[in-house]
């Protein structure tokens, strides 16, 4: 491998972790394109086309790789306080959209399938915002 030839270092779902890696690797002198960047959708379509892919120079993946091994390998934790709200909020959307509807399939005596169909269908295009692990592709320690 050309020591110019780019290097897949991470393979990310989240931006804001993408940007925050690729501004580590630019600080310590590595120079790091971000496949995706300009990608801000707040929806899955981010798995679609591979997540946020970080490449850097063969002749500097030791380096990169050094640095992210001690920075990066540590998962991320996620707020439960957070997670709450989010379903405190999802549940307040859902009661709001569903309530009045199913009132009116109640009166109109439909069946039950469409009933369901109805009142979730709706919920489908709600944005979410992945957080997931992403994948990092690190050369081996060098003892």
């Amino acid at each position: 491998m050309s020591d110019d030839a780019m290097v897949v270092v991470a393979n990310l779902v989240s931006r804001s972790e993408a940007l925050t890696i690729a501004a580590l690797l630019d600080s310590a002198g590595i120079v790091v394109h971000v496949g995706g960047e300009h990608y801000a959708g707040a929806t899955l379509n981010i798995l679609a086309i591979g997540g946020f892919r970080l490449t850097v120079p063969a002749s500097q993946w030791a380096k990169a790789s050094d640095l992210l091994r001690d920075v990066a390998a540590v998962p991320p934790t996620f707020s439960r306080a957070v997670q709450r709200r989010a379903l405190i909020l999802l549940a307040i959307v859902f009661t709001l959209i569903t309530l009045p509807g199913a009132l009116l399939f109640v009166e109109d005596d439909d069946s039950l399938f469409e009933m369901a169909v109805a009142l979730v269908l709706p919920l489908c295009g709600t944005p979410v915002a992945p957080q997931g692990r992403g994948d990092y592709f690190l050369l081996p320690a060098t003892a």
